[in-house]
């Protein structure tokens, strides 16, 4: 489905390309799953969770076994979420319509790798390695991911790699065993994403179809509704304190992460610690590429003035999603602020519901870091005279930050991966049997013509030989058939 999804407008090459591409990196994944759920049937005779769960728990199940089926299993859920080293096909995808990747590609199909690893958590938890790998790859996906979504220009591009990156947040949680915090910013982000997506939707059909950011600027005079859903969005995405449900399920995580200690062997344990200041440095970059996109966007000098109004259809949706943005972290905060924890206890109403307490401090790190990425890029870009210069000749803005040029050679690994790499060698080996076939298929032809038009000129030869006007050349025929027909009936 999401291979039909992405091809939809299938007159368009790079559209077509894209969807091969989704397919065939999926399709790694499928089969390390399939693998994966095969190893488990084999040792444990099913594949009910809550008999797996209870063969882990009651030791029947042996440490490699444990291992190398989470380990299948994490493969196929990292396809599945876009994170490193699948993480190139999702950007390309976002060549589908709009509201699919509001959907599809924001809050449904991407996370069900998340909810997989959640709803098997105590199978990871026996498996402590690849918990270990499992975060490690989360944080470097967050990072990348954000560094990449800084020099973007494409509106839809920016959104699809701050997909990855929140995904990444997720990962790392459930590497640190805090699966609830992962489903909590799971729901969050389905909400302000999916408003984020249709917002770009909105923009792009009211400017022509233009989703270059650099050739965009001052809509906010224009569509001020589209603004205000936009920027809480934007907000929510950023984690602004106290107002936006991002920064409930974020500050979640980063708690979470600052007690996590995962064991990748005996003698070596990543520092929660390090992996919470990786953390916040992503909800630095992410404040700042999605408030880029605000300011020059919405603000700045007009470039294209749009034309038509947005109708209810689409104003309806926006308005709830942008309430639930807001106001769905409600169901979940932190202790100091209010002890308020509505969602742990309905996806753990065994009582196990994971409320850590952390240091004041740790707080107020986590809610001054977005707004001090939304200061940073309202100096840099938000301004009348900004910092920097749009050139939308060479693409707008792929070099426009310095601070971003030490991590050029990040964001390079998202462009020459494996999987974009498998996909472009297939693509190469599908045209040359193509090209193979057809020759051969020319000549095989082309032969048999030739000895279809031998074979009928030798025949007709014989024949006219055979019918030259004499009696007696016919009467031994007719001789020789009749010999042949005795001898044939004595013989049988």
């Amino acid at each position: 489905c999401s291979y039909l999804l992405i091809g939809f407008w299938y007159d368009s090459p790079a559209n077509t390309a894209a969807a091969r591409k989704a397919f065939y990196t999926t399709r790694i994944g499928d089969v390390a799953m399939l693998c994966g759920l095969l190893l488990m049937a084999t040792a444990t005779t099913s594949l009910q969770i809550d008999g797996l769960l209870f063969a882990v728990t009651a030791g029947q199940l042996s440490p490699a076994v444990m291992t190398g089926s989470a380990l299948l299993l994490l493969t196929g859920a990292l396809a599945k979420s876009a994170q490193i080293p699948f993480q190139s096909w999702l950007p390309d995808a976002m060549a589908g319509p709009t509201p699919t990747s509001a959907l599809i590609h924001a809050a449904t199909m991407l996370t069900a790798g998340v909810y997989l690893l959640a709803r098997l958590h105590g199978l990871f938890a026996a498996a402590a390695p690849v918990m270990a790998i499992m975060a490690a790859i989360g944080m470097l996906t967050l990072l990348v991911a954000a560094c990449t979504a800084l020099v973007q220009s494409d509106l839809k591009r920016i959104l699809a790699w701050s997909t990855i990156s929140q995904l990444g947040y997720m990962y790392l949680a459930l590497g640190v065993g805090a699966w609830q915090a992962a489903l909590f910013h799971l729901v969050t982000h389905a909400c302000f994403k999916a408003l984020l997506f249709l917002c770009a939707g909105v923009i792009i059909a009211r400017v022509d179809h233009e989703q270059d950011i650099f050739r965009m600027g001052g809509l906010r005079r224009f569509m001020p509704g589209v603004t205000a859903a936009f920027v809480i969005g934007a907000g929510a995405l950023a984690a602004l304190p106290l107002v936006t449900a991002g920064f409930y399920s974020k500050e979640m995580i980063l708690s979470a992460v600052w007690r996590g200690q995962p064991v990748l062997t005996p003698d070596f344990i990543l520092s929660g610690h390090l992996l919470w200041g990786g953390a916040l440095f992503g909800a630095l970059l992410t404040a700042l590429y999605i408030f880029r996109c605000v300011f020059l966007v919405f603000y700045g000098q007009e470039k294209t003035v749009p034309t038509g109004r947005t109708p209810w259809v689409m104003a309806v949706p926006l308005g709830c999603l942008a309430f639930l943005s807001v106001f769905v972290g409600c169901i979940e905060m932190p202790g100091d602020i209010a002890p308020v924890h509505l969602f742990t206890r309905f996806v753990d109403p065994a009582g196990m519901a994971f409320h850590p307490h952390e240091p004041v401090w740790l707080l107020l790190a986590g809610a001054i870091t977005p707004v001090a990425g939304a200061g940073i890029a309202w100096i840099v870009w938000g301004r009348s005279r900004p910092v920097t210069r749009a050139i939308p000749e060479t693409g707008g803005g792929t070099g426009d930050l310095l601070p971003v040029m030490p991590l050029r050679f990040v964001v390079r690994i998202t462009r020459y991966d494996l999987p974009d790499r498998l996909d472009a060698a297939a693509g190469w080996m599908t045209r040359a049997t193509s090209r193979m076939m057809m020759r051969a298929r020319r000549a095989v032809v082309h032969l048999a013509a030739e000895r279809t038009a031998m074979v009928g000129r030798e025949g007709t030869v014989v024949l006219v030989r055979m019918q030259n006007g004499r009696v007696r050349w016919y009467a031994g025929w007719i001789v020789a058939g009749l010999g042949a027909a005795l001898a044939w009936a004595m013989l049988s």
